[in-house]
C-alpha cells in the first residue's frame, strides 16, 4: 500500500474509487504505481521495486496505458528501466 500525502505526484484522471466495508478509498492508477517502483529501482537502487514494478505491468499488461508511461517515464528520466521492463514482458511466458 502506498500513501499518499496532499499532492499526487500523478495523474488525477487515472484514480480509481474502490468500494471497502470502511468506506471509499482512492487508489492511484497501476501506471504512476510502476512508475514510483521503476524510480526506486533506479535512483535508489532497489531490486526488489524492479520486481515489484515487472508484477503490476504483468498482472494487468493488456489495459496499461503504454503510451503514458512511456511519456511519464521520459520526463521522469526513467525510460532506460522502463525499457528493461518492457523487455522482461516481452521475454516471459
Amino acid at each position: 500500500m502506498d500513501l499518499v500525502g496532499g499532492q499526487l505526484s500523478g495523474s488525477y484522471d487515472k484514480l480509481s474509487t474502490i468500494a471497502t466495508e470502511y468506506g471509499p478509498a482512492v487508489v492511484i492508477g497501476i501506471e504512476d504505481l510502476i512508475l514510483k517502483r521503476l524510480a526506486a529501482a533506479k535512483f535508489w537502487n532497489v531490486a526488489t521495486d524492479m520486481e515489484q514494478s515487472y508484477l503490476l505491468a504483468k498482472s494487468d499488461e493488456k489495459k496499461i496505458d503504454w503510451e503514458y508511461l512511456e511519456r511519464q517515464a521520459k520526463r521522469e528520466d526513467i525510460d532506460d528501466y522502463l525499457r528493461r521492463l518492457r523487455f522482461s514482458l516481452d521475454e516471459s511466458p
